[in-house]
């Protein structure tokens, strides 16, 4: 599935639990969030069945709704903030959205990176994904 969107590469120490900080923030934004486990596949309603201690790439959905959007569709421009594409690497979080600069996404984005206790001078990083 094509995803799209902006990669933001975020430095942080906390190590794995950096991964579990993201998706609670999400939820805080998207109570109804999907949460799919990108090394498996594997989809989960309830953020304390995700494997955070071992995965390395989730992708968390506004709701069921857009999540069975993103299956059928992918990456198309009328619902490309309603899913948060993070990844896990040693020393950093890749956090993917449709458009960092959009008014919903920006208090999120700001949110993350409070939750990382990192500051936008962290960022080493930020492309589009096509």
């Amino acid at each position: 599935m094509d995803i799209g969107g902006v990669d933001i590469e975020i430095k942080t120490n906390l190590g794995r639990s950096a991964l579990d900080r993201c998706v609670r923030v999400v939820l805080g934004f998207w109570p109804q969030a999907v949460i799919d486990d990108g090394d498996t596949g594997e989809r989960y309603h309830d953020v304390g069945d995700v494997p955070l201690e071992t995965t390395t790439e989730v992708l968390v959905y506004r709701d069921d709704d857009f999540a069975a959007k993103w299956d059928e569709l992918g990456a198309e421009p009328e619902i490309e903030n309603t899913m948060v594409h993070l990844l896990y690497d040693p020393g950093y979080i890749n956090v993917v959205v449709g458009n960092p600069d959009d008014d919903e996404m920006r208090p999120l984005l700001a949110e993350i990176y409070t939750a990382l206790e990192a500051n936008t001078s962290a960022i080493s990083r930020e492309r589009s994904i096509t």
